[in-house]
């Protein structure tokens, strides 16, 4: 049961993913427990080791929601470090160092506090900051200014926010004001001040009033550049529908043979896994096998789209009222198509 909550913190937990010897967490862990915690940490050394960081920080993540140890703790700010996420690796530092001793307290969980402490100090002057101002508005308290999607507080606007490097995507609006969108890329240690400068929105154009109409009876205007007599005018042949059946017919195939190879990786993961984990060999099968898998979901999912419209295509072809252009869009879960008639 206390294993379960565990794992649901990690979902449901801070933006750090763990925390340190919290009230509700502070039961010894069981030994299933800790070999589990074990069990993660070596895979995400060897995952880390390999550059396989983002991986390897599930693991760590893991592993420290169930030990709530400093040396778990510094685990985690390693990798977040490494993945570019300074300003949370900051924190979880500075959190580690300002625990509490454990009633059992050892000389390597009193060095991770002292790593935890050097380690934040080191992080403070890479983290970026941006300080963004806002012009072209009379009251400031109705401007919405984000950053990365995340609203800043009223009181940050026009002081540095720590971001972690990388390209940040800023807009900023107000009731009645044109939006501004830039992206921005900050190297560590930056300090970027951004001045936006927001509009009026822009006056729409008066609607002209409706044309007179005319008597129900009355012969109704022919367009010009319509054919003489478009319901004779002579079929061409589907070439979209044919192409999209081809298309959709190669997509399955691929499918298939996609499908194919993730089951053949997936035997080969089971001869290198069993209960206590998996071995180097495993674990690429393992992620081989599941980027053969989803390429075979993708793939049937074209594939069956494209055919489904090919054929209604070509049965539904009409001459004029053929479709000009189509466009194959991939999706999270297969892919979409959008005609154009």
């Amino acid at each position: 049961m206390r294993f379960g909550a565990l794992l649901l913190s990690i979902v449901l937990g801070s933006s750090s993913g763990a925390t340190l010897a919290s009230p509700a967490f502070a039961a010894e862990p069981t030994a299933a427990e800790r070999e589990t915690a074990r069990g993660l940490l070596k895979e995400g050394d060897w995952l880390y080791s390999g550059g396989r960081h983002e991986e390897a920080l599930e693991r760590y993540r893991a592993a420290h929601a169930i030990m709530g140890l400093p040396t778990t703790g510094m685990s985690v700010v390693r990798c977040l470090a490494a993945t570019g996420r300074l300003v949370e690796a900051r924190d979880l530092a500075i959190r580690i160092a300002r625990s509490a001793p454990l009633a059992q307290e050892n000389e390597q969980f009193a060095a991770a506090r002292a790593d935890a402490q050097s380690t934040a100090a080191g992080l403070e002057p890479r983290i970026p900051d941006v300080n963004v101002r806002v012009s072209g508005v009379s009251n400031t308290a109705s401007v919405l200014v984000r950053i990365d999607g995340v609203e800043l507080p009223r009181v940050a606007l026009g002081q540095p926010w720590k971001v972690d490097p990388g390209e940040r995507v800023i807009d900023a609006t107000a009731p009645g004001m044109s939006r501004i969108r830039l992206v921005r890329k900050l190297a560590e240690g930056d300090h970027a001040t951004i001045d936006l400068a927001l509009s009026p929105l822009a006056a729409s154009s008066p609607v002209p009033p409706p044309s007179a109409a005319l008597p129900s009876n009355a012969p109704q205007p022919r367009d010009s550049s319509l054919a003489p007599d478009d319901a004779q005018a002579p079929r061409r042949p589907p070439l979209l529908g044919y192409a999209l059946t081809g298309l959709g017919a190669a997509s399955l195939t691929a499918g298939l043979v996609f499908g194919w190879k993730a089951l053949e990786r997936k035997g080969f993961r089971d001869d290198h896994c069993d209960s206590s984990g998996c071995d180097p060999e495993g674990l690429d099968a393992d992620a081989d096998g599941r980027k053969w898998a989803t390429g075979s979901t993708v793939a049937v999912g074209v594939g069956a789209v494209a055919i489904g419209a090919g054929v209604y295509l070509v049965i539904s072809n009409r001459g004029a009222g053929k479709p000009s252009a189509a466009t194959l869009h991939p999706t999270g879960r297969g892919a979409a198509l959008t005609v154009h008639w």
